[in-house]
């Protein structure tokens, strides 16, 4: 027995299906953006998510989380070089809003 699209009385509507098929796509790319994202350190601790900073003569390198999370630690490393001249004091500053 041969069954033809006549025969079962399915309802179609083409502008819907196009549109269902560009819902669907869209989420694949929101899903595809969240997995680069993660894999980038966006969530959590990765090695992309390290950044560095340095002064030109190279005397003072900072060490930083690029992405901060609420209510996470998150780890400042800073190396100075010691001056030859200095008294061997560093001072270091931090805003208080960077630290809440």
């Amino acid at each position: 027995m041969k069954v033809s699209d006549e025969t079962l009385e399915l309802d179609r509507d083409p502008a819907f299906q196009q549109g269902d098929w560009r819902r669907e796509r869209i989420g694949w790319v929101i899903i595809g953006l969240i997995l680069i994202g993660g894999l980038c350190g966006l969530f959590g601790h990765h090695p992309f998510a390290r950044a560095t900073s340095q002064t030109a003569n190279g005397q003072l390198k900072i060490e930083y989380d690029r992405y901060a999370r609420y209510e996470s630690s998150a780890e400042v490393m800073v190396m100075v070089t010691p001056e030859k001249t200095g008294d061997g004091k560093v001072t270091l500053w931090f805003d208080a809003d960077y630290l809440d």
